[in-house]
């Protein structure tokens, strides 16, 4: 019988779909963060369910080839990266694999998962940081969570980001220790977060605030102007004594309110901007869709969790007709604004309201003998049982309807392509998040 507590001896066989070590031992099954396959390691049993048991590394035995020393001092600390202790090829074997064992679990006839693409760069990707703000000792810190909890790991610089990030967190401590300025904690206080975007040399900064007014902000931009020229500057205010870390009112303080050029598209860069966190993978990403999609004039595209419709702007101007549908009236004011400031007005319809409301009354509207693809980009929980009904509803009427599925959920994604009865295809794996176990995932759909 195993009790909690316990020091097991054990010998990793497997990978789980989560990055974690898998064992067996006495007919239960382990599961090991930070252990990997291979190797031989102690365990210290920390939660049992029926015959899973969840326990934590204590010491390896026998070590894997493939561990790597990861090259973050907070790695084992923070909360952020799940497998920096893992070479980056066999991260993307890891995370490939999941894949495709949350798939069979779903579905049954045969189906492909396609070599995962990986990011040029494993460290130094991401263009976006939310640091908390916290206390130790008295004194403000930035940092991440710790796994599976509200505490922080105060951190000075991250190596998923570039080397603007170190300087930032640096000035900005400085700022908020000089002026006093009270952490927001427990529903009291006044500054909640720092959140920041770097973008092809262009720096957004945000500090998340539980008042309209900070001290000496003019200062504060002056420090970050002196490394950063043309930052720009807001404040978010948030009240609400949540989880949530944006407010719904953003205030833009100083410097330029900047644009972006992707992909031929200018786009604005703002705190409630949304770009996909890995430059070169979206690039990909969207090249990829858009072959798929083959955008020209006789054909429509549906983006059915639009946002601000940045896809969908890149396809219009290639001729396609794009509506954007979100239940986010401000992403739909920003989609009319970014059509318009790319003279695309013409080409779009952008609709707020739930897409499986939306849908039905507006697909019947288009000419059925007209080429129509889906576009479906939705949040982690995926599609809702009332949308996959819309669409398989559709589908029996407009027999060219293809589908472009966009899933940084495997789990989510399996469900719906089960639901969705699909069988036989190719599914294609972007490394967005590279040292975590997240991915972006990318299928078409198309009737035979």
């Amino acid at each position: 019988m195993i009790l909690k507590n316990d020091i097991i001896e054990l010998d990793i066989i497997d990978i789980g779909v989560n990055g974690e070590g898998i064992g067996h031992h006495e007919g239960y099954t382990f599961f090991v963060p930070l252990a990997l396959v291979g190797e031989r390691v102690i365990v210290r049993v920390e939660h049992i369910s029926k015959t899973l048991v969840f326990s934590k590394l204590s010491k390896i035995i026998i070590k894997s080839p493939k561990r790597v020393d990861p090259p973050c001092k907070y790695y084992y600390q923070c909360g952020g990266c799940d497998l920096m202790h893992v070479n980056y090829e066999t991260q993307l074997e890891y995370k490939r694999s999941a894949l495709k064992t949350t798939l069979c679990k779903m579905l049954k006839s045969d189906f492909l998962v396609e070599p995962i693409i990986p990011s040029d760069l494993p460290l130094h990707y991401r263009n976006k940081v939310q640091l908390p703000f916290g206390t130790l000792n008295g004194e403000p810190i930035l940092g991440f969570y710790k796994a599976n909890s509200h505490d922080i790991t105060p951190i000075d610089d991250c190596l998923l980001h570039g080397p603007w990030l170190k300087p930032l967190i640096s000035l900005t401590l400085s700022y908020v220790s000089e002026n006093k300025i009270p952490i927001f904690q427990n529903g009291k206080g006044i500054l909640r977060h720092l959140v920041a975007r770097y973008i092809f040399d262009k720096l957004c900064v945000t500090l998340v605030s539980a008042a309209k007014k900070l001290p000496n902000l003019d200062s504060y931009y002056k420090s970050l102007s002196s490394l950063f020229p043309d930052v720009s500057l807001y404040i978010s205010i948030n009240f609400e004594n949540n989880n949530v870390i944006m407010g719904n009112e953003v205030i833009h303080v100083a410097g330029p309110k900047q644009t972006l050029e992707v992909m031929g598209i200018k786009v604005s860069l703002n705190p409630l901007s949304f770009f996909q966190v890995n430059d070169n993978i979206r690039e990909k990403l969207y090249s990829k869709v858009i072959s798929l999609i083959s955008p020209s004039p006789s054909i429509t595209v549906i983006d059915a969790y639009s946002g601000v419709g940045l896809m969908g702007a890149i396809m219009a101007k290639m001729g396609a007709h794009i509506i954007n549908i979100d239940e986010v009236p401000e992403a739909i004011e920003d989609a009319n604004n970014l059509y318009s400031a790319n003279d695309i007005s013409s080409q779009a319809t952008n609709i707020c309201g739930d897409c499986a409301e939306v849908l039905p009354s507006v697909i019947p509207r288009l000419d059925p003998a007209c080429s129509i693809c889906l576009l479906l980009d939705p949040p982690r929980k995926g599609l809702s049982d009332k949308l996959i009904n819309t669409i398989n509803s559709l589908r029996s009427t407009h027999l060219n309807l293809k589908i472009v599925y966009i899933s940084c959920n495997p789990s989510t994604l399996a469900r719906d392509i089960h639901n969705l009865g699909e069988e036989n295809l190719s599914f294609q794996p972007y490394d967005m998040f590279a040292q975590t176990k997240h991915l972006e995932t990318l299928v078409c759909i198309k009737r035979k």
